[in-house]
């Protein structure tokens, strides 16, 4: 099953291909002169627009589809519940909720005085007839747990909706926090047999107002229950190419580029900025919630099922000098799979290199000889399968780990390759090591843990990782847990069993990175790129 996400090299879309070392808390990078954009003479314009150039067409908005650009969904549709900093839940279109003694009633106080876009207002009915879109729908039951677990939904009163489960779980507030398919459309929108009626309608601070392959646009939402935007028009322009972003807005064609699902910055970019300020081009960085992952075949015909040869690629590989140099320091060294700022997540550093320690393991367990060793007549040969269309640099990443593991007497050949074939080679198991990336906030721990380790989840995207007899106990613990205490066990049980099977090497951990142009003043990133960062953004005049 895949759900919409795209990790592993050959995934649909380029994901974080850059970041910025930084601090637990944001930090704000300008390289222009004049401090936050047009400088203390700047007016604000309410009839402004702002340009953001995307990689992609935000596609079908069905908020219970897997198909639109997330970021472009949670500007029209709306949580109960929201995901901040670090994971930490708060009200949405909720304004409160309360939890029964023994975990199975989850009863929400909805916030008064809202309505969708169309005038329609928003109600515990309404919330309902947007629920039973996906409870108790059979193929999300490892991905979005709750959708298996809710056994009643009831609308009290207008603006009580209470949902009572077969059993506690830990994660339901952050299942209802995500961006698909928990969102809420319009009841009017509905078609007579319940299905989407193709009209993006929700409650959120932007109305569509045309979606189309090369530009989609979006009007502010004069009705908007919360902090009305402070600028008219949001326009989404098409560019593929990462240098083309980045030249569209030195020149002033649009106002903000970045985002993992939006059209991430190359490393080197974010260099040029940093090195070549000015003309009021400001870059904006927070901590990631992803890990780029170098992983292994999980394949037991493969090579890479000796463990001895995962241990030694592990311990060969300079994490620090890949973030340095391949990332031009816009990242952190990696040291386990999840970063810090992900619920849970360990976020430890990279341990040092230790070629002389690689060598010792596999000499230990046979694989011996000069220049590239073998063991009973099997040379240690490996390929790293990689598609610069879907990661750009990833290529120049390829040949650092080749020239690094060639010091041990791993033979490592490059299988560049186009986007279709990669997306099609990962899953099918065509390639020895590849580079995967975790899904990140809000979805981790758990949708990269399903989605990319659990053998009996089917999924499009390839797995990092797996192991039937020992994994997949510890996952279905995770996802079953119903407290907190035993949701944390459960996944600090698996955190060991990966760490000690080197089950993958963690590389970097990417940042989250932004570019703005002179006429977007006050940029704050979002807790995850999930969302543009347009929360507070006021635009001035050309």
């Amino acid at each position: 099953m895949s759900r919409g996400f795209a990790r592993p090299a050959g995934r649909r879309h380029a994901r974080r291909t850059a970041a910025l070392t930084l601090s637990a808390a944001a930090l704000f990078v300008t390289a222009a002169c004049g401090g936050s954009g047009g400088g203390a003479s700047a007016v604000k314009n309410p009839d402004g627009v702002l340009t953001i150039g995307i990689n992609r067409a935000a596609d079908d908005l069905d908020p219970f589809a897997f198909k639109g650009i997330f970021n472009v969904q949670s500007m029209v549709f709306e949580p109960l519940v929201a995901s901040g900093e670090n994971g930490k839940i708060l009200p949405a279109l909720a304004k409160s909720w309360e939890i029964s003694a023994d975990g199975k009633t989850y009863t929400f106080h909805l916030r008064p005085g809202v309505t969708f876009s169309d005038g329609s207002p928003w109600t515990a009915e309404a919330a309902k007839k947007s629920l039973h879109m996906w409870i108790g729908d059979p193929n999300l039951k490892d991905f979005l747990v709750t959708s298996a677990l809710v056994t009643d939904i009831t609308a009290t009163n207008d603006l009580t909706l209470t949902l009572k489960l077969s059993k506690p779980y830990a994660y339901v507030l952050r299942d209802l926090s995500l961006v698909r398919p928990v969102r809420f459309l319009s009841p009017k929108v509905f078609t007579a047999d319940g299905k989407y009626g193709g009209k993006p309608i929700g409650t959120g601070p932007w109305v569509v107002k045309s979606n189309g392959p090369t530009e989609t646009v979006l009007t502010r939402n004069k009705d908007y229950w919360g902090h009305a935007p402070e600028f008219a028009e949001v326009d989404l322009k098409v560019i593929p190419d990462a240098k083309t972003r980045l030249t569209a807005l030195r020149s002033g064609d649009i106002d903000l580029i970045g985002g993992a699902w939006t059209g991430s910055m190359l490393p080197e970019d974010a260099q040029e900025l940093k090195n070549r300020p000015g003309g009021g081009v400001k870059l904006s960085a927070a901590p990631g919630t992803t890990t780029q992952i170098l992983g292994f075949n999980p394949d037991r015909k493969r090579l890479t099922s000796d463990p001895a040869v995962r241990k030694a690629i592990s311990l060969a590989i300079d994490r620090k000098a890949i973030a340095q140099s391949r990332y031009f320091g816009f990242a952190d060294p990696a040291g386990s799979l999840m970063p810090g700022t992900v619920p849970t997540g360990e976020g430890k550093p990279a341990p040092a290199a230790d070629l002389e320690a690689a060598r010792q393991v596999l000499q230990k367990a046979g694989w011996t000889g000069q220049g590239t060793r073998s063991k009973n007549g099997v040379p240690l040969k490996l390929d790293i399968l990689v598609a610069e269309e879907n990661q750009p640099g990833v290529r120049q990443l390829a040949e650092v780990i080749q020239a690094t593991l060639k010091k041990i007497g791993v033979n490592v050949q490059i299988n560049a390759t186009d986007h279709a074939t990669s997306h099609d080679a990962v899953p099918a198991g065509e390639y020895d090591m590849t580079i995967f990336y975790t899904i990140g906030a809000p979805y981790d721990p758990l949708g990269t843990l399903t989605n990319s380790f659990l053998s009996t989840l089917a999924s499009s995207d390839g797995k990092i990782w797996t192991d039937p007899a020992r994994l997949d106990p510890l996952i279905e613990k995770a996802v079953t847990a119903r407290t907190e205490k035993e949701r944390d066990t459960a996944i600090t049980a698996i955190y060991r069993l990966l760490d000690d099977t080197s089950a993958f090497v963690p590389l970097v951990y990417p940042q989250r990175l932004w570019a703005s142009g002179p006429r977007a003043h006050d940029v704050k990133l979002a807790p995850t790129d999930y969302d543009f960062p347009l929360d507070g953004i006021w635009m001035s005049g050309d």
